[in-house]
């Protein structure tokens, strides 16, 4: 088995490609990786399940998934975009759960008609940007297409898959949708569970036990993901000190910051910004 890994110096790669150096020998992303089919067709194992690829055929490879390619006709060819985990771990955060849950089992998603052209112009896009060396914004660039590209996929899945197979839980749904909403509003200056409880006019443990339910998640490890994919951006897009975060983000001192963004990540903030 070999990984796809990028360089330290490298967030992404995008490339037109046929994928025949990776015929028959299985790959583990590192990061993440989505690929539209542009032409021809082929097999390809994800996550040990096989999936006919054709044209128009998109597919998420999620971080850690073990791919490869199992046969493909001779005009087979692929817009693929890998990034690193760090890259796409940010592009996936306040999207819908419930959809990588889904796309854990179903990676693989058909367009067609309209929706197919746009997703096409997207990955057109995508190319156009990835070689684009001289754009000194070119890494925002393409972590906001990686973000675009991730939000189509959740949106074709939510209205065409999940509310599908809705039954009982519309009510908890919607209060964890209110609940996400209140915490995008509030986080900065809110990291207190009893504040959204209250303005939900629900108790603590009903709320936990609505994220724990659609999410697997506490209340406050949604409230913290939220604040530390916060800091994450201005640690990797910004040039502001690390005191300077800490007073965007109402922490008492830099110090503070530090030692929370640690706990939560592993990582110390000036490694985290050295690293990306």
């Amino acid at each position: 088995m070999i990984d796809l890994l990028l360089s330290d110096e490298q967030s992404f790669s995008v490339a037109e490609t046929n994928l025949s150096a990776l015929l028959k020998r299985p790959v583990r992303v590192n990061g993440g990786a989505v690929f539209l089919c542009t032409a021809g067709r082929a097999v390809l194992s994800i996550g040990m399940q096989e999936h006919r690829i054709g044209c128009d055929t998109e597919a998420v490879l999620l971080p850690d998934t073990v791919f490869m390619l199992v046969e493909a006709s001779a005009d087979f060819r692929v817009i693929f975009y890998a990034s690193s985990l760090q890259v796409f771990d940010g592009a996936m955060q306040r999207l819908d759960a419930e959809c990588f849950h889904y796309l854990e089992s179903h990676p693989a998603i058909r367009h067609d008609g309209a929706a197919a052209e746009r997703v096409r112009n997207l990955y057109a896009v995508v190319l156009a940007a990835g070689d684009d060396t001289q754009n000194i914004y070119r890494s925002q660039i393409m972590y906001l297409l990686m973000r675009h590209i991730l939000l189509n996929i959740c949106d074709k899945v939510r209205r065409s898959h999940i509310r599908d197979q809705e039954t009982g839980s519309h009510r908890k749904r919607e209060l964890y949708d209110r609940f996400v909403k209140l915490v995008a509003g509030h986080f900065i200056e809110r990291r207190d569970v009893a504040f959204y409880a209250e303005k939900l006019c629900i108790s603590m443990s009903y709320l936990a036990s609505v994220t724990r339910t659609l999410t697997g998640e506490t209340p406050k490890e949604t409230i913290d993901k939220w604040i530390v994919h916060e800091i994450k951006l201005m640690l990797m897009f910004s040039d502001l000190t690390l005191q300077q975060i800490a007073d965007r983000m109402h922490f008492p001192d830099q110090s503070y910051l530090g030692r929370y963004f640690k706990r939560h990540t592993g990582s110390s903030p000036a490694a985290f910004r050295n690293a990306k």
